[in-house]
């Protein structure tokens, strides 16, 4: 599960229903999968073991497609839930590193699919790399440690 630890909203009439302290799934959540392409072998396994629960239609349920998608987020640096684990919801995230190069957080955009549609995706996820990366660096994180985390603005 994750948990949310900070939240601002948006300024339309129209918002995600969120609080600080809820949890959800890692497996179904953008900010989930962020997270957990960064963790060990071991974190991914169990996550799998404890089940793939769909929470929705387009939720990843099968193992092999869910390890490939963490390897795409590991490539692009950012996860994105498409309707995955709420129905009319999108969301992008990207994880936050230490001064150890260890994922400790991730931060992500919500919204209703009208308004996070599939063509803002990629432009979303530029936005959340790079401020997660910012934030990474004023963590004491130097991309040279592990070379993993990939930014556009570096």
């Amino acid at each position: 599960m994750i948990i949310y630890i900070e939240k601002m909203e948006s300024s339309h009439a129209v918002r995600m229903y969120s609080r600080v302290g809820a949890t959800n799934p890692v497996h179904s959540t953008a900010l989930g999968r962020a997270i957990l392409a960064y963790c060990d072998e071991d974190a991914v396994e169990a996550v799998i073991s404890s089940g793939l629960e769909r929470r929705t239609a387009n939720t990843i349920t099968d193992p092999e497609l869910f390890r490939t998608n963490l390897a795409e987020i590991k490539k692009c640096g950012f996860a994105v839930d498409d309707i995955e684990n709420e129905e009319g919801i999108r969301c992008v995230a990207a994880p936050v590193f230490d001064h150890n190069g260890d994922v400790i957080a991730g931060i992500s955009v919500s919204g209703p699919e009208q308004r996070v549609t599939a063509e803002r995706l990629s432009d979303l996820g530029i936005k959340v790399v790079e401020t997660a990366f910012a934030l990474s660096k004023r963590l004491g994180y130097e991309p040279e440690g592990k070379g993993e985390f990939r930014s556009v603005s570096s």
